[in-house]
Parts: structure tokens; C-alpha cells; sequence
């Protein structure tokens, strides 16, 4: 973590819905330190949280995603990778 996106990220297109979600989650973050962004299967959580990642790695930042299910630990590592976001795993 903490460099920044490689040319792969730059491919990245969000949706309508799911800028519209980016956009609120910045909103609520601004006011609250813990937020949480909810969404149905299938709208693209691993897009958003993706897209998401590489704002705050711009900013300098270090992001954590939390999971309980090994194989969404996975697919999002996967997605990382797939995006050129360098990345780390902590599972128990």
C-alpha cells in the first residue's frame, strides 16, 4: 500500500448508481468518522471499493477492507491485482 495506482487503474468506469454511492459515502465521511457502505449483490461492491482505494492511495492514505468470508477476501485481492492497486492479505 501507498503507491500510487498504476496506468491499468485509469481503465476504471463506474456506473451511475455507483457514483451516486461513492459520492454519499464521501458526504457521510465528511461529518462521521465510521462509516458503513451498504449494497445489494451484483451492484459492483468490489468496483466501488476498488475505486474507492485508489482515491485514498492518491491522497496518501491506507485503506482496510474487512471481510468474513475467505473467498470475497480473494476475489477482492484479485480485483487489486487486476488493477495494478498493490496490495496485502491478513487472514486468521
Amino acid at each position: 500500500m501507498g503507491q500510487p495506482p498504476t496506468e491499468a487503474t485509469k481503465g476504471l468506469v463506474l456506473r451511475d448508481y455507483q457514483l451516486r454511492s461513492k459520492r454519499q459515502t464521501y458526504e457521510a465521511m465528511r461529518s462521521n468518522r465510521k462509516v458503513l457502505m451498504v449494497a445489494p449483490t451484483g451492484a459492483g461492491k468490489r468496483v466501488m471499493i476498488c475505486d474507492i482505494a485508489i482515491d485514498g492511495v492518491n491522497h496518501g492514505k491506507r485503506i482496510m477492507v474487512v471481510t468474513d468470508r475467505r473467498t470475497l477476501v480473494n476475489q477482492m485481492a484479485d480485483e487489486c491485482s487486476s488493477l495494478g492497486i498493490e496490495h496485502g492479505l491478513v487472514m486468521g
